[in-house]
């Protein structure tokens, strides 16, 4: 080492030090540290200053958002979260909106801070709403009534009650609808808010209206109009004024309705321009009722060219069906097949079911005044499908029980005159007794003429009495012979709702089986088929069954069989198939009692399944109904028994037991046979409807053969073409003959993940 390097040392190790020493102050830790109440304000300027600077705003969200997860400060990462939402929402940017809200709600739920799920649940719900996504928006909504209650939250439990029943009733789901609006009625009045209490009466006017029930709609609009008839409040008026309009609609006053659905566009228009198009699209369906059919169309396309810069999907669904409707009234078919079917693509996308119901309808007849028969009958058949998902036997009791107390309160109404009649008549007694002693001197001057006078009186009443009571004997029984008349049918009816709420209420075969159909085709109004299924131990039970008969006594008896398919499975927790085939029946013999003479030879044939989605095991055990099984031909085979082969499919037969369900002759116990099934393995149970009935060009029955040969060619294309295909090969076949049985199918593939346990 030389002199020169020597000197130069000193200057190089403080050159060292002079560096780290900068280093150590300037480094980012030092300069800036973690200021979480920092952060928050500059999240706060950066939306505040959106609007005018939306880069650089965006930027500082995100970075703040970065520096808050880096220090893992959850509190703060919800705040920029959040944030990061309100900012998207400024330009219209829902699902980017709709993102942010959900990390906000994510990382509110890892964290347990209750009242920041409360916030991010409420933009989620808000944002739905917006949106149109009423189904989904129903999810967010209970869940934030829940939290609201939890943490007797009052704002949030007064929005989400308001919101909850209008987004059921919009959807056409009644009954929850109302349930809904019952609960936020009695809390509004506990609270004594007169907003909430004017939108609830309102929303319940809507309802008992589309259930027919005028008077009572007609009652709580009027209840909800002497709430704010002495207040400020625009947007309630027009509402009141709105719904009044559509219940005179429904009694057919459309000039009444014209005048009061005007005063609502009136009141509404400088306030919310939503609001303002929807109800002049409701002035422009006024003016089709009314056949000014110029005038509708004006107004309807003025609206609909209005909504298409609103994020409305629910006006525009409503707009095009008037649309349509007018077109149909005014013989445009072409105009009204395209517009009904706009309604149906926007009313589909957010589930406004009862607009879709009536759209299909009208669709339907559209098509079938223009000859396209087959369309129509399509269209007629998803109109009936969502009709009875809507207004099933669940909906018609909770309406007979509306009435119900409708009609109790007007009894008590009734009594109440009669007490206040009856005061009042004690109040005349009384001053009757003050006048008695000039009275008994009238009387006794007049006594031999009043004998005679009210001796009359009484032969000529009791004469009146004895005929009045002969005509009233005569209308009664005359009244009771057309009511029984009347009863027997609407009692036949009503049990076929009953039996359709009990199979609907029974099976859940989509949810476990996504690839899975049923056809179900009653002979009478109510059936002696029945289909049943229930998840149970990690197993999928299921069963399909034929009891004696159709029409009353095999419903009668299907009412037996599913009661004591519950019992087994539900109360006794049996699951292996034999033995529930041999406890049921012993259920039947113990319920149909048999004495010498009369003995009744009434049974079921069914087919019950337990299947083990894990082990893809499938446990079977049948009364005269067989389990058959489609398998592709190069694999093993699941049974002996080959009842048909296809091109590269076949199939199989798992045979029961040749005896009925209480048949009581000598039984042997059930058998349980046991089949390990393959992915794309198809299960097919049906009873013997289909192969018994008469039918085709001879008028011959179907014959099994001929329906196995059916199910093995249709292996060969998807399963959601199955049910399809099975309906109209029996339909063709049937032809304008008369249905000889029942007729029920039920089909099953299995997937790799068909069965969600």
């Amino acid at each position: 080492m030389n002199l020169y390097s020597l000197r130069k040392t000193p200057y190089i190790l403080l050159l060292f030090i002079a560096f780290c020493f900068y280093s150590f102050v300037f480094s980012p830790d030092s300069v800036d540290p973690y200021n979480p109440e920092q952060i928050r304000h500059k999240l706060n300027l950066a939306l505040n200053n959106a609007q005018t600077e939306p880069d650089k705003s965006y930027r500082i969200i995100e970075e703040s958002i970065a520096l808050a997860e880096k220090s893992k400060d959850r509190p703060t990462v919800h705040v920029g979260y959040i944030t990061k939402g309100k900012y998207f929402l400024l330009f219209h940017q829902y699902d980017e909106a709709l993102l942010a809200f959900n990390q906000a709600y994510i990382n509110a739920m890892e964290s347990g801070i209750e009242l920041q799920m409360l916030e991010a649940v409420r933009l989620l719900s808000e944002v739905h709403i917006v949106k149109d996504f009423k189904n989904e928006s129903l999810e967010y909504l209970y869940k934030g009534l829940n939290l609201s209650q939890m943490l007797n939250n009052h704002e949030g439990m007064a929005w989400y009650l308001i919101q909850i029943p209008d987004i059921e009733f919009a959807v056409g789901n009644i009954v929850p609808a109302m349930k809904s609006a019952i609960q936020a009625k009695e809390y509004f009045e506990s609270q004594k808010d007169t907003v909430g209490q004017v939108q609830t009466l309102l929303l319940m006017g809507k309802i008992y209206n589309r259930m027919g029930n005028l008077s009572t709609s007609r009652k709580h609009v009027e209840h909800a109009n002497s709430l704010i008839k002495d207040g400020n409040y625009p947007l309630l008026l027009g509402a009141t004024h709105e719904v009044m309009s559509e219940i005179l609609v429904s009694e057919k006053k459309y000039y009444d309705a014209e005048v009061n659905l005007k005063k609502a566009i009136e009141i509404v228009e400088p306030l919310d321009s939503k609001e303002f198009n929807r109800l002049k699209s409701f002035l422009g369906e006024l003016m089709t009722l009314n056949k000014k059919y110029h005038e509708a169309n004006t107004i309807l396309h003025e609206v609909l060219k209005s909504q298409k810069g609103l994020s409305d999907i629910a006006g525009k669904a409503h707009t095009h069906y008037r649309i349509a409707n007018l077109h149909r009234l005014t013989h445009q078919p072409q105009q009204a097949v395209a517009a009904f079917n706009s309604c149906i693509e926007h009313a589909n996308s957010i589930g406004l079911n009862d607009l879709l119901r009536v759209a299909y309808k009208g669709l339907s007849q559209v098509l079938g005044e223009v000859g396209n028969h087959r369309e129509a009958y399509l269209n007629l058949l998803r109109y009936t499908r969502i009709t009875d998902s809507l207004f099933n036997a669940q909906v018609i009791s909770e309406a007979s029980k509306v009435e119900e107390k409708a009609i109790l309160n007007q009894q008590q109404q009734e009594m109440l005159i009669k007490e206040m009649e009856l005061k009042k008549g004690k109040e005349l007694i009384s001053q009757q007794k003050q006048k008695q002693t000039l009275l008994i001197l009238v009387i006794v001057l007049f006594f031999v003429i009043i004998v005679f006078v009210v001796r009359g009186f009484i032969q000529n009443r009791r004469a009146n009495l004895v005929l009045a009571t002969q005509k009233g004997e005569l209308e009664k029984q005359k009244s009771i012979a057309e009511s029984r008349t009347r009863e027997l049918t609407d009692s036949m009816n009503y049990a076929k709702y009953i039996q359709q709420a009990i199979l609907r209420a029974s099976l859940s075969l989509r949810t476990s089986f996504p690839e899975s159909f049923i056809v179900f085709i009653p002979r009478d109004i109510v059936s002696g088929d029945f289909y049943w299924s229930k998840e149970k131990n990690g197993r999928i039970l299921f069963a399909l069954a034929d009891c004696t008969g159709h029409g009353v006594p095999g419903a009668l008896m299907s009412i037996v069989g599913t009661y004591g398919l519950n019992n087994l499975v539900s109360d006794l927790n049996i699951a292996n198939p034999g033995e529930i085939l041999n406890r049921i029946n012993y259920i039947f013999e113990d319920s149909i009692e048999q004495q010498k003479g009369f003995e009744i030879f009434d049974g079921m044939d069914i087919a019950f399944c337990s299947y083990n989605p894990k082990s893809r095991e499938l446990k079977y055990a049948g009364a005269n109904i067989p389990l058959y099984i489609i398998r592709s031909s190069d694999l093993p085979q699941p049974s002996n028994t080959i009842v048909s082969k296809g091109k590269n499919h076949a199939l199989y037969q798992i045979r029961p037991n040749k005896q009925s369900i209480g048949s009581h002759i000598e039984t042997v116990p059930f058998v349980t046979h046991s089949v390990s099934l393959i992915e794309n393995d198809i299960i097919y149970l049906f009873s013997d409807g289909f192969a018994d009935q008469f039918g085709g060009p001879d008028g011959r029955k179907f014959m099994t053969g001929q329906l196995h040969k059916l199910i093995c060619d249709l292996a060969e294309v998807p399963l959601s073409e199955h049910k399809q295909n099975i309906e109209k090969t029996f339909y063709c076949w049937k032809g304008n003959g008369k249905q000889v049985d029942d007729v029920s199918f039920i089909g099953i593939k299995i997937c790799g993940d068909s069965a969600k346990s």
